[in-house]
């Protein structure tokens, strides 16, 4: 039951546009609370947010200037002109994109707007999440059974060093700018990637 209800909530945040969690928050919270096998839970998230992005984008256009201001509208054209291409091109972005923490919403309102062929998108987000997600419910895996490990064996320098490495690699995968470092080829730092202090 707990996987069923873990893909209803996935598929529900992936075919809203906005005022949403990260999906990578419900895998990571259903994965620590219910002690749930991580390559379903990954498995599970991955295919609940395809589905869920699929709707999104075959909706999104009928009400897109209704939901978004006319920066936002440009930033979602941009992203329809990288996408209407080829297939190829269609996968290659939407795999790299979709490899960062950075949320998809404005990719998928995007190519409802543009109409563009969703099978690459798809396959290449599918692909995308599928890594990230992975990285991302297995560094809060490996914090979580370190912190357990701690409050049973004590501490001592090799949980105090896995802790570290574990919290710093979460922490880049998440603060990075991806955008920035993929397209210029510049490492940039953002800190504002939280819902209450930034735009989905």
């Amino acid at each position: 039951m707990p996987y069923l209800e873990l893909c209803i909530s996935v598929l529900l945040v992936n075919i809203a546009p906005a005022f949403v969690p990260p999906t990578w928050t419900i895998l990571v919270l259903a994965l620590l609370k219910y002690h749930l096998f991580l390559p379903y839970v990954v498995l599970c998230g991955v295919v609940a947010a395809t589905l869920g992005r699929y709707v999104l984008s075959k909706y999104i256009h009928l009400f897109a200037r209704l939901l978004f201001n006319h920066q936002q509208i440009q930033n979602i054209s941009y992203l329809g002109q990288r996408l209407g291409k080829t297939q190829v091109a269609n996968f290659v972005f939407t795999f790299l994109y979709s490899l960062t923490p950075l949320s998809t919403t404005a990719l998928f309102v995007a190519a409802g707007i543009a109409h563009v062929k969703m099978n690459m998108v798809l396959f290449g987000f599918f692909l995308g999440r599928l890594v990230s997600y992975s990285l991302l419910a297995l560094s809060a895996k490996a914090l979580s059974n370190k912190m357990s490990a701690l409050t049973m064996g004590g501490w001592n320098w090799e949980n105090i060093l896995t802790i570290l490495l574990t919290v710093i690699v979460f922490f880049v995968f998440v603060f990075i700018d991806w955008k920035t470092l993929l397209e210029k080829k510049k490492i940039k730092v953002n800190f504002h990637v939280w819902r209450w202090n930034t735009q989905q």
